[in-house]
């Protein structure tokens, strides 16, 4: 008798009375997404990835990778089996028990990213690197999370060695900005401002909206704007490639 499975291959043999099994090495997430996809309490079975099963673990890393990011660009994650969905919880949001944003893994839910116990500051903004956190220099502007996590896994490695300080990365979750940011940006500006949206019609609309909202709010802050290449989001893009974007596009004024 030969046998296929989801994540291995078996045999087993009626006259010896003997199987065996070849597990493979990689394997494609077929999870549907749950019935009740909409619901925003903090899920209970959020396992660590360092507590994951090795197969589970490897499939969650390759859906990463597929989305051109590696796990060690982002903070500690995990994974919620009921919600089948990759959980990860921003340092900024620590002082509120349980916020954390769910991405589903299924690719069949209508809902990729779901926001969970939603803290009071209900956006993401973080410095660049772990150790410096002083002077509001220059903000970086994402439309979503793991890309905001692939910029600044980029910039800490162009600014390592370097003391660079006062330089953040942040995300918007989507393509605009609400009023609760407008307002955190107005109390504590920053000197300069870039928007670096998706590289489709949404971001380039986007990406401009936000950058005349914030110019026209914060005077004295110098915002510009620009996108990833056609068709790619920054998180698609090479380490080098987002630098070199950010270094020779990402400068100008409106």
């Amino acid at each position: 008798m030969i046998g296929h499975e989801g994540d291995r291959w078996w045999a087993y043999c009626q006259a010896c009375k003997t199987g065996d099994a070849v597990h493979k090495e990689h394997v494609k997430l077929t999870e549907r997404a749950p019935a009740e996809s909409t619901k925003v309490e903090t899920p209970h079975d959020i396992v660590s990835v360092h507590d994951l099963e090795p197969m589970r673990r490897r499939q969650l890393e390759g859906f990463l990778l597929g989305k051109g990011v590696a796990g060690f660009n982002l903070p500690p994650w995990g994974y919620s089996a009921s919600r089948k969905r990759l959980i990860i919880r921003p340092e900024s949001w620590q002082d509120t028990i349980g916020a954390c944003l769910g991405r589903d893994i299924t690719g069949a839910s209508p809902i990729k990213w779901i926001v969970y116990n939603r803290p009071e500051r209900a956006w993401v903004v973080e410095p660049i690197r772990h150790d410096r956190l002083s002077a509001r220099g220059t903000l970086y502007i994402t439309e979503d999370l793991l890309s905001m996590y692939k910029v600044r896994w980029a910039l800490n490695h162009e600014f390592r060695g370097v003391p660079w300080n006062d330089t953040y990365i942040g995300t918007t979750l989507g393509t605009g900005i609400t009023s609760s940011m407008l307002a955190e940006l107005v109390r504590h500006p920053f000197n300069r401002i870039v928007v670096f949206y998706d590289g489709d019609k949404a971001g380039v609309k986007g990406a401009k909206t936000v950058a005349h909202r914030l110019q026209a709010l914060l005077p004295t802050t110098v915002v510009s704007h620009t996108t990833a290449p056609d068709g790619f989001d920054p998180k698609d893009m090479e380490v080098r490639d987002i630098i070199n974007h950010l270094r020779y596009n990402g400068g100008g004024t409106l």
